[in-house]
């Protein structure tokens, strides 16, 4: 057995196995070499376009924060006493319009007049809170 694995034709076989994986790393690292370049570039535009979004991320993360605190802190003060009668105004308002909807009222007439006291309270509720 010993004179079958010494025998020069195996030997041969070995080298030249040995020969072809040896060739073909050689051509996967040529490949590489020659790639390696569109490679970088690419995984730094990626890398750039990482940098951007973490900013931004940053930038609205602090505006987020800004925007709760000041959230917050409005919260936090009670609704000042003209405030609570407008909005007692406003739910007066909507009474008429919800119970137009529940008893699933057809007449076109009496929708209008009480959305449109509705809306004119609400839009002037919404226009003195601008100013």
């Amino acid at each position: 057995m010993d004179a079958i694995i010494h025998s020069p034709v195996w030997i041969m076989i070995a080298k030249s196995l040995l020969a072809l994986i040896m060739f073909a790393f050689g051509l996967a690292s040529v490949f590489v070499y020659l790639k390696v370049t569109a490679w970088r570039l690419g995984l730094q535009a990626i890398e750039t376009e990482c940098d951007i979004a973490r900013d931004n991320v940053m930038l609205q993360g602090t505006v987020v924060r800004f925007q709760l605190a000041e959230l917050q802190e409005r919260l936090k003060k009670k609704p000042e006493k003209a405030e609570m009668e407008v909005a007692t105004t406003i739910i007066k308002q909507a009474i008429p319009v919800l119970s137009l909807l529940i008893k699933r009222e057809g007449n076109l007439i009496k929708w209008a007049f009480s959305g449109a006291q509705l809306a004119k309270t609400v839009f002037e509720y919404f226009s003195n809170k601008k100013h």
